[in-house]
């Protein structure tokens, strides 16, 4: 990847469904030479393997919030690359992990949870030790991180159920990712999304014509951003372009119906994310 280069790739777009298309939510970003992984729901690390892209650069974890489907990779992602540290494609360094409050409890008693498997593998010759920390450092609203040109900024949003939530916006070279975390209709998301190159955002959306939808598909919809509200979003923002994840499509409604309903009111470029799918930020294109 050349210096000036800044990608995002999607590496899980599903929810807590156990699917094998769409992996538990997570986005990496390369921006130059800093390599950031946003969320580590299922299969992370499964998908940063098939990227081929090396466990040592993967050592910077943001969370948008502390629901399962966005953490539950976090063991895999901590105590499976040291192991292969000797042979050239693990990782040597600690696992940083930033987060919102609430994030130094969760790592704390992971670390109490894996202290069988740390003790016994630690002790092995082969294993680097250094890789087995993990550090982790809260934070609230405003800049979370800096480095090499590199700004990621965390900003509020409401996801109803669980509260902080996140979204984030990265800087790099002049130009702008967001990734919108879990929430719904947010104007501090539009506030901080204002211009950007590419917009990453949630969608969950039911039937438009069901008159009684099942009480978990009220309640579900109500903690996220239906394709109406993301419309709106897309339309006050005016991002390049602007990408769903962590698709929440119930009762057999369709990519086609989501675009659909989108467009409606938001005449700009849209695409539906799948797992893998990459985007050179400030290129407007996939790869």
């Amino acid at each position: 990847m050349a210096v000036e280069d800044f990608i995002v790739t999607l590496l899980g777009t599903g929810v807590p469904s156990p699917t094998l298309d769409r992996f538990g939510a997570s986005a990496l970003v390369q921006a130059g030479p800093e390599t950031l992984l946003f969320d580590c729901g299922r299969g992370a690390l499964q998908r940063i393997y098939q990227l081929n892209v090396s466990f040592q650069d993967a050592r910077l974890l943001f969370l948008t919030h502390l629901h399962t489907d966005h953490s539950t990779g976090i063991p895999d992602l901590w105590l499976t690359p040291p192991v292969f540290a000797s042979r050239g494609f693990g990782r040597s360094d600690a696992l940083q992990v930033y987060g919102p409050v609430g994030t130094n409890h969760m790592i704390h008693h992971l670390k109490e949870a894996y202290t069988a498997d740390k003790t016994a593998m630690t002790s092995a010759d082969f294993i680097n030790k250094t890789g087995y920390q993990m550090e982790p450092m809260e934070f609230a609203e405003g800049d979370a991180y800096e480095r090499n040109g590199v700004t990621v900024s965390a900003f509020l949003v409401d996801h109803v159920n669980i509260s902080p939530a996140y979204g984030f916006r990265v800087e790099y070279d002049g130009r702008v990712a967001v990734i919108s975390g879990d929430t719904t209709y947010s104007e501090n998301l539009i506030k901080h999304s204002e211009g950007a190159d590419l917009l990453i955002h949630e969608v969950a959306m039911a039937p438009e014509n069901l008159r009684d939808l099942p009480e978990y598909v009220e309640e579900v919809l109500g903690w996220h951003t239906t394709p109406e509200q993301a419309a709106k979003i897309f339309v006050k923002a005016k991002p390049k372009l602007a990408v769903y994840t962590h698709l929440a499509l119930f009762l057999g409604v369709t990519e086609e119906e989501l675009i659909a309903r989108t467009t409606k009111t938001y005449k700009g470029a849209l695409e539906v994310g799948y797992d893998l799918a990459r985007f050179e930020v400030g290129r407007d294109q996939p790869g």
